[in-house]
């Protein structure tokens, strides 16, 4: 049976054409007049491309991989990369917006709502000053909290606005910044300022007093634990309010992860120790409000966001290449060498048969089936793959054994689960036959040109 067409929703991972591109945050979806768009980062959505390029660049779901393909064509830009900056009054080099928006294919379903958060129900004004943690030893009141969902970063996190500036309080929740680092230029960012600034916080618990509150922070601080709120790959992510957790409201777009050590230092160079809030932060979110957004796009955002573009006849789900033409060859270049190798030896030979014989079937169920494709996000799949795909043109980079808490083991053993359920019968017997040898040779290698020494005899024999 054909699974249903994926309907997509803000916080999925999306990535251009451009070549080497790791994905980042699809933010929302908007209207642009009678047309429904997605709205992200500009340097999300023309990551590392020729900034002179005009509208038309198309985005993709998910990643590329060398072994599973690409991800569907959802949208094609508008506008160009330098008209997502809006040019902050009196300066040349500093920008109050980084965003883009893309008009969705037809036959793409599309949603509003976040996972583990809900539907959006519309745009909440720009936070109130008074909504500023200037003591981050206090506990946080729950309603002056903001929110996001980050598939491969912990999925839904809570932080508090923080002003980093001259004078305090602020006449605004604005921080003046500028915000910018030194490999802007390569990953297609501007200079930004006039963001919100968000620092990563726990939750407080009902009733909780601040005693108690510092407590559970001290225990997580000792216990090693980490806390963000904008990591690389967030960009483009949808930031909401918390004043009523049942009807979320649009606040702004992260524009760029900001390093909590250099809030902590702020603290250390006046001679005392950060408070807990940034001991265990790593992160910290650069927000870019939705009003200026907005503006900037010419876009709204309406409540309860959903459909599916209209289409002529059934959807088309297009796997797209979206290395350059050179890279591709690269890539199958090294996969050709390797497969050579491999093709030495029984159970090389029995892999490369194998792989040949499943690796369209893997592709589709990743790419169309909701749960093989959520199992693959949430597992880092996207990750590990673009680790190998550098692995296989250059040696001597390492495929990590763990990324964000998952190990490489993990992931192949909960998508035979998915696979398991949801694939051919065919790729089921396999998989129960050789499933467990697979991932043995597979997760204890951190380079795949030794996977023919790793694939020894271990009680596997061909039928």
């Amino acid at each position: 049976m054909a699974s249903p067409p994926i309907t997509y929703q803000p916080s999925a991972l999306i990535v251009n054409t451009a070549s080497d591109v790791e994905p980042a945050l699809l933010g929302c979806f908007a209207k642009l007049g009678n047309k429904v768009v997605l709205i992200s980062a500009s340097h999300v959505l023309f990551a590392k491309n020729d900034m002179a390029v005009s509208s038309g660049e198309g985005i993709y779901a998910g990643s590329y991989s060398s072994c599973c393909g690409g991800g569907p064509k959802i949208a094609t830009t508008i506008k160009t990369w330098r008209e997502g900056f809006r040019p902050l009054s009196g300066m040349t080099d500093t920008y109050d917006t980084d965003c883009a928006a893309a008009i969705l294919e037809k036959g793409i379903s599309y949603s509003n709502e976040i996972p583990q958060i809900g539907m959006i129900k519309g745009v909440a004004p720009e936070p109130p000053a008074d909504w500023i943690m200037e003591d981050l030893t206090q506990v946080p009141d729950p309603q002056k909290m903001l929110r996001m969902y980050s598939p491969t970063h912990g999925g839904l996190r809570y932080g508090t606005l923080y002003y980093k500036g001259p004078n305090f309080p602020p006449p605004t929740s604005l921080c003046p910044g500028p915000f910018s680092a030194s490999d802007d230029a390569e990953h297609s960012m501007m200079k930004t300022g006039n963001q919100l600034m968000v620092v990563p916080r726990l939750l407080p618990k009902a009733g909780e007093s601040r005693k108690e509150y510092l407590l559970r922070y001290k225990a997580f601080v000792t216990s090693g634990q980490k806390i963000t709120f904008g990591e690389p790959g967030d960009s483009g992510g949808i930031i909401v309010d918390n004043a009523n957790p049942a009807e979320p409201k649009v606040i702004g777009l992260m524009s760029r992860a900001f390093s909590a050590d250099a809030l902590a230092s702020d603290y250390t160079a006046q001679g005392s120790p950060p408070p807990l809030a940034l001991q265990c932060a790593t992160g910290i979110g650069i927000v870019t409000p939705i009003a200026n957004v907005l503006k900037q796009l010419n876009v709204t955002i309406d409540p309860d966001m959903k459909g599916t573009m209209p289409a002529s006849g059934r959807p088309a789900y297009v796997v797209s290449r979206i290395l350059d033409r050179a890279d591709i060859d690269d890539i199958q270049g090294a996969l050709a060498r390797l497969k050579q190798r491999l093709m030495r030896t029984r159970h090389g030979a029995l892999v490369a048969e194998k792989l040949d014989a499943h690796q369209d079937e893997a592709r589709r169920l990743v790419n169309l089936a909701r749960q093989v494709s959520a199992t693959w996000h949430r597992n880092r799949g996207p990750a590990f793959v673009q680790h190998m795909i550098k692995n296989l043109r250059n040696p001597a980079h390492r495929v990590p054994l763990m990324i964000d808490g998952v190990t490489l083991e993990e992931l192949l053993t909960r998508m035979r689960a998915i696979f398991m359920r949801h694939g051919s019968d065919a790729l089921k017997r396999d998989l129960a036959r050789y499933g467990d040898f697979a991932i043995r040779a597979l997760s204890g290698t951190t380079n795949l040109h030794d996977l023919v020494d790793a694939l020894k005899p271990q009680g596997l024999e061909p039928e």
